[in-house]
C-alpha cells in the first residue's frame, strides 16, 4: 500500500465552487490520482492524495501551491495517516467560503510565515546546487591539462615501441654481419689495376 496525503477540511466547511474549478484544472497535473471521501468520525470533507504525485505537484506548479496554502489558511489541515472514506458525494462546494469576508489573521501570518521558510529552503538548495555544480566544473577544468600531458607520454611512448618493433622485424642485417661480409667480398675481388696489367 503505497504512501498518502490526505487534506482534511474542518468540519461542514467546503470549498468554494471557484476553488473546486481551480483544483480540477490540475487533474492532469496530479496524474488523476486523487479521491474524495471523509472522515470516518466527523465526517469532515477529505481530498486524499497519493503522496509522491502530490509532493511533485506542490513542487512544480505555484499556482496549486498557492490553492493549497489558501485552504489551510482556511483551517484545512495536511496530515500522513487518516480513517479515509470514499465518498464522492462528500464534496458539497459553496459559492463563499465561510471564512473568505473574516480570515484569522494568526493563520494567514502562519501560512505566510511557512510561505517564506519553503522559499528560503528552495532559495538555498539551488544556491548549494549551483555551487556543487561550479566546484565540479573547477576541478574538471583543474584535471585536463594533466589529462592531455599523460594521453601525449603514452602515445610516444606506444608510437617508440611501435617504431622499434617494426625495425627489428624488418630482417635488418647486423652491423657484424656487415662488417664480415664486406671483408670477405672485398678480399675475394680483383682490383681495377690488377686486372688492367693481367690484361696487358
Amino acid at each position: 500500500m503505497g504512501a498518502y496525503r490526505y487534506l482534511v477540511f474542518p468540519r461542514r466547511q467546503q470549498p468554494t465552487t471557484d476553488e473546486v474549478a481551480e483544483f480540477q484544472t490540475y487533474a492532469m497535473l496530479l496524474k488523476r490520482r486523487y479521491a474524495i471521501g471523509r472522515e470516518s468520525k466527523t465526517d469532515a470533507l477529505v481530498i486524499a492524495f497519493e503522496q509522491e504525485v502530490f509532493d511533485q505537484a506542490l513542487s512544480a506548479d505555484e499556482g496549486f501551491e498557492l490553492l493549497i496554502r489558501k485552504w489551510q489558511v482556511h483551517g484545512c489541515e495536511l496530515v500522513d495517516k487518516l480513517k479515509f472514506v470514499k465518498d464522492p458525494d462528500a464534496l458539497k462546494p459553496t459559492r463563499v467560503h465561510p471564512l473568505e469576508r473574516h480570515p484569522s489573521p494568526a493563520k494567514i501570518l502562519a501560512a505566510k510565515q511557512q510561505l517564506a521558510q519553503e522559499a528560503i529552503a528552495k532559495s538555498l538548495l539551488n544556491v548549494e546546487q549551483t555551487l556543487s555544480r561550479m566546484t565540479w566544473l573547477q576541478r574538471v577544468g583543474r584535471s585536463v591539462p594533466y589529462a592531455l600531458i599523460a594521453l601525449g607520454t603514452i602515445g610516444m611512448i606506444a608510437m617508440g615501441f611501435a617504431v622499434s618493433s617494426r625495425l627489428e622485424s624488418a630482417g635488418r642485417e647486423r652491423r657484424q654481419d656487415t662488417f664480415e661480409r664486406v671483408s670477405t667480398d672485398a678480399m675475394q675481388e680483383k682490383l681495377e689495376a690488377e686486372t688492367a696489367l693481367a690484361t696487358d
